[in-house]
């Protein structure tokens, strides 16, 4: 899924790259995204217990 994402050819899915807010280390993840006119939205599952979402507010 996420060679799919890089690549464009999944719609509805963007990649996401954020910075571990332990490690530092530089973290990529696909989630779902709707376009509505120019809004973006991006989905969190999980909401605010997600990795990733944490990751960006820890460093936004």
């Amino acid at each position: 899924m996420k060679a799919l994402a890089w690549a464009g050819i999944s719609p509805g899915h963007v990649l996401v790259e954020t910075q571990g807010r332990r490690t530092g280390k530089r973290r990529r993840n696909v989630v779902g995204m709707k376009a509505t006119g120019d809004t973006g939205w991006v989905v969190a599952e999980h909401g605010l217990h997600s990795g990733w979402v944490r990751n960006i507010e820890a460093h936004p």
